[in-house]
């Protein structure tokens, strides 16, 4: 029986021997391509690939061509080059008089830095960049306020000055901050006429070291933008004891947006406790039309100290039971009940009130 299988197994592998062979007239290797031992057949054109000093030829010959998409074409390219002769060739073109042109090379720029090597070049580059902030195209503008974590350690780098004092060298120490050029573009771009580079200045300009005058945060926190507006009051944690600041915190009680009254009510309790004119506001919140507002500026008003009335109790109670869901703002009101303390008898079963699941 075992004899019979290896002869059967023979013979149905020459029979696929002699069908390959008969495919392999039919059809007879292309030109070029190499013979059965691998090598090349003669007289067929040799196919290389390109170094990398060649495509960086080529590119930057495609930068200075006049037709805008062999420049756009190029600067994409380069993208995938990290290195410093691919980033000079893109910090070049930053200034191209087309926008989809300065946006390739942004995007590009980008992606060189997420590889991790563009850390070995020089702060003039990172400054270049930054430069773009005042650039007349938005995606421009956006583009590099998105990226200003990833420069600020280079823009404010502090650096030692050497001097020579009674003919001993003595290194000082300069601290880092902006260039005033550049500084003057930070802060422009803080009423920048595009919401997302404004909420995106608002968020980093701590780590640029520019501080914000109170009355651009008075502008920014009646913004049109609701991001711009919930920015603006997290940022008003550091600005708080100036007035332009407390009559804009006033006038948010009354905001259509449920949400930014929420976070007024949040920033306002980490006020209340250096100034007490944001208890004014918390106790003003406690008669929000909103439950979820009301019922957290009542904590908050019990985080610092202040004494819950009955009435109050009430509508947490009530804000709790209606709940259809534990979680989202019922989880967390529940979750900071014992802030109340035990000096309000009239509740004393919290967890009672809370809706079961079926």
């Amino acid at each position: 029986m075992g004899k019979n299988l290896f002869l059967f197994c023979g013979l149905v592998a020459l029979g696929f021997s002699a069908v390959a062979q008969e495919q392999s007239n039919q059809f007879p290797l292309p030109v070029g391509a190499g013979g059965p031992s691998g090598a090349p057949i003669a007289g067929a054109p040799v196919l290389t690939r390109s170094s990398t000093s060649s495509t960086m030829e080529d590119a930057a010959r495609d930068l200075q061509s006049p037709a805008e998409s062999e420049r756009v074409g190029a600067a994409k390219l380069l993208g995938k080059y990290p290195g410093a002769q691919a980033t000079h060739l893109l910090i070049g073109v930053l200034d191209d008089p087309s926008e989809l042109v300065r946006r390739a090379a942004i995007v590009s720029l980008v992606e060189h830095i997420n590889t991790g090597s563009f850390y070995s070049i020089g702060q003039p580059i990172y400054e270049k960049i930054f430069s773009k902030i005042g650039d007349v195209d938005v995606e421009v503008r956006r583009a590099v306020t998105a990226l200003i974590p990833r420069l600020a350690f280079r823009l404010v780098q502090s650096f030692s000055q050497q001097t020579v004092i009674n003919g001993r060298v003595v290194y000082r120490n300069t601290p880092g901050g902006l260039r005033s050029d550049l500084e003057a573009l930070a802060r422009k771009a803080l009423e920048d006429p595009d919401a997302v580079v404004r909420q995106n200045m608002l968020k980093h300009h701590t780590i640029l070291r520019i501080q914000i005058l109170p009355n651009v945060l008075a502008r920014l926190l009646d913004d049109n933008d609701k991001g711009v507006v919930l920015e603006a009051i997290d940022q008003a944690r550091r600005y708080g004891s100036h007035s332009e600041i407390q009559q804009k915190f006033s006038a948010l009680t009354k905001h259509p947006d449920a949400g930014v009254r929420s976070k007024l009510s949040r920033v306002s309790q980490m006020l209340s406790r250096s100034d007490s004119f944001y208890r004014s506001i918390l106790r003003t919140l406690t008669d929000d039309p909103a439950d979820e507002v009301a019922t957290l500026a009542i904590i908050d008003l019990a985080r610092v100290g202040e004494k819950v009335s009955p009435p109050m109790l009430l509508r947490i109670e009530e804000f709790l039971s209606q709940s259809k869901g534990f979680y989202g703002n019922a989880e967390n009101l529940f979750f900071s009940l014992p802030v109340l303390g035990p000096r309000h008898r009239g509740y004393t079963k919290p967890c009672s009130i809370i809706p079961v699941r079926g």
